[in-house]
C-alpha cells in the first residue's frame, strides 16, 4: 500500500508532465487556436509554479500544509490555463486533467488537516485516475 506522500510524489510527477507537454511549437497566427498554441498556453501557465510544487511536494511528510497549499496553487494555474483554452480537442481533455487534479488537492488538503484520516485507496484510485488523464492530455498534445 503507497503511503499518502508516495501517493504526492505521483501528484507532483503528473503536474511536472504537463509542464513538458510536447507538441508546444510555432503559432498559428490566426484567430482560432491551433492545437499547439492550446498546449503552449497550459505550459505557459505552469512553468513557473512547477518547481515551487516539486520542493513542497518533497515535504509532504514534514510540512503536508505548505504542500496542500502548493497544489492548490499549481491547481489554480492549471485552471487559469485550460480557461484560455479554446481549441475543443485540447480544451477537452484538459479539463478532465484539471478535474482530477482539483480532486487531488483537495483530497490532500484534507489530509494536511488530518493526516490520520487519510483514505489512502481514495488516494491511490484519484491518482490513478489523474495519471490516465494527464498521459491522455500529452498525447493529444504530442499528436
Amino acid at each position: 500500500m503507497q503511503t499518502p506522500s508516495r501517493i504526492v510524489t505521483g501528484i507532483a510527477a503528473a503536474g511536472l508532465a504537463l509542464v513538458m507537454l510536447a507538441g508546444c511549437s510555432g503559432g498559428s497566427g490566426s484567430q482560432s487556436q491551433s492545437k499547439a498554441d492550446a498546449c503552449r498556453q497550459i505550459q505557459d501557465e505552469l512553468k513557473g509554479v512547477s518547481s515551487q510544487l516539486q520542493s513542497q511536494i518533497a515535504k509532504i511528510s514534514s510540512d503536508p500544509g505548505a504542500a496542500a497549499a502548493a497544489l492548490r496553487k499549481f491547481d489554480d494555474k492549471f485552471s487559469d490555463g485550460v480557461d484560455k483554452v479554446t481549441e475543443p480537442t485540447v480544451k477537452k481533455q484538459a479539463s478532465a486533467a484539471e478535474e482530477s487534479f482539483h480532486t487531488m488537492s483537495t483530497e490532500i488538503s484534507a489530509y494536511a488537516k488530518d493526516p490520520g484520516s487519510a483514505d489512502v485507496s481514495e488516494l491511490q484510485s484519484t491518482l490513478a485516475t489523474l495519471q490516465q488523464r494527464m498521459t491522455t492530455l500529452s498525447k493529444t498534445c504530442d499528436g
